[in-house]
């Protein structure tokens, strides 16, 4: 630490590295004390006789110390108190200076959406986000290297194009990068599957622990990873049915009860019970339009299952 205050006085810090120090001056007493006493050794050395020679200043300081303690008032002390108050005002200028013109920390946004609830934003770079029901998105206020976001639920992405900045989102165990494009990604922290879906563009998905494997996508291909069995699936899929949330449509294509209650609870907020495990694993193809009550649809699926019955009671559905 002394070395450093010792080359800032010789100038032989760089501005980086003046500054560094100015910075822990801050918050530092004792680095604050060493620039202080430093200060003090350098007007002393403009009063001796040679002004390089560095140990005898260093002794005349050490005597005025000694004198100060006897309370022995010569004229040397009002000299010095005269270079004191001058570097000490010259310090606090410099730390005031660093503090005043130093960058600004970059606040990140958090967005959320509840319930049946749909939102659309914009980024700071002018690329267009639409969250699905409850997701939540962070972002920094403004960008200053990469552009990157932070996602838990699901979004569809509409990427403003940048060569020199990709454009990255993080989602769990998956990592999807793009330069330009339009994709759509879903990963809530309940689900066991991931999945990315390529419109238009291309992306690289990194995923599994420590995301250390990774995949190309082109438009029309849908990406999953299920972060339990810890497997993978890409294949070819209908772009209007993976986007049909978008236009306020609920899509389900041949899916079991099993995988789609909690699409059902997270649209309706509630809770999704099923009594009859054998009605859980019968699949379930249908399309319903925003709007529809939870009641409508469970007249739609059981018309396709009609054995099946259920109960609505205080937020919980009851399916058996």
């Amino acid at each position: 630490m002394y070395e450093l205050v010792e080359k800032y006085f010789q100038g032989s810090l760089s501005v980086r590295e003046k500054n560094d120090l100015l910075q822990q001056a801050e918050t530092d007493p004792e680095l604050r004390r060493a620039f202080i006493q430093r200060q003090n050794l350098q007007s002393l050395l403009e009063l001796a006789p040679k002004s390089g020679d560095v140990e005898y200043g260093r002794s005349k300081y050490e005597d005025f110390l000694k004198e100060r303690e006897n309370h022995i008032k010569r004229v040397a002390i009002s000299r010095f108190w005269k270079y004191f108050a001058a570097a000490s005002v010259v310090l606090l200028i410099l730390i005031g200076s660093y503090t005043y013109f130093r960058p600004a920390e970059i606040k990140n946004i958090e967005i959320f959406t509840g319930i049946g609830e749909m939102r659309t934003i914009e980024l700071p770079d002018g690329s267009k986000v639409m969250l699905n029901v409850c997701s939540k998105i962070v972002y920094p206020e403004r960008y200053k290297k990469g552009r990157c976001v932070y996602l838990e639920g699901e979004a569809f992405f509409s990427v403003k194009h940048d060569d020199k900045k990709p454009f990255t989102v993080n989602a769990g165990e998956m990592k999807i990068i793009a330069l330009g494009t339009v994709f759509n990604v879903a990963s809530y922290s309940d689900c066991e599957i991931s999945s990315s879906t390529l419109t238009e563009g291309k992306i690289s998905v990194s995923f599994g622990e420590n995301l250390a494997n990774t995949i190309e996508l082109v438009p029309y291909e849908k990406f999953t990873y299920n972060k339990k069995s810890k497997t993978i699936n890409k294949q070819i899929v209908d772009i209007e049915d993976e986007t049909a949330w978008t236009k306020g449509y609920l899509i389900i294509q041949n899916k079991k009860l099993n995988e789609i209650y909690k699409i059902i609870g997270r649209k309706y907020g509630v809770e999704v019970y099923i009594n009859n495990s054998r009605l859980g694993n019968v699949p379930v193809t249908l399309k319903i339009k925003s709007g529809e009550s939870i009641d409508e649809l469970m007249q739609i699926i059981k018309y396709i299952i009609p054995d099946l019955n259920y109960k609505i009671e205080d937020k919980k559905l009851y399916i058996y």
